[in-house]
């Protein structure tokens, strides 16, 4: 029988931080680190593309738009 309870959002939100954490030990460069992406912040993450996806052009391109969104909020930010 399958728990509902690992297909929470709360549930899901606290594993990604402790997977991350996790890395993030192993990674001495702070530029490095990997970050969870908080839903209510101006940042989009960007999208993984699987191998032999037949969408691979369309995700790559609309990774692009977003990482140069995130690029101006970064520089809006420091201001």
């Amino acid at each position: 029988m399958k728990d509902d309870k690992f297909k929470s959002e709360p549930f899901l939100r606290e594993v990604k931080a402790i997977y991350t954490d996790l890395i993030n030990r192993h990674i001495s460069d702070l530029e490095q680190q990997l970050k969870v992406f908080d839903k209510n912040s101006v940042y989009l993450p960007t999208k993984k593309i699987g191998m032999n996806n037949p969408k691979a052009a369309e995700i790559e391109a609309d990774n692009t738009a977003r990482q140069e969104w995130n690029r101006t909020a970064d520089m809006a930010q420091r201001f």
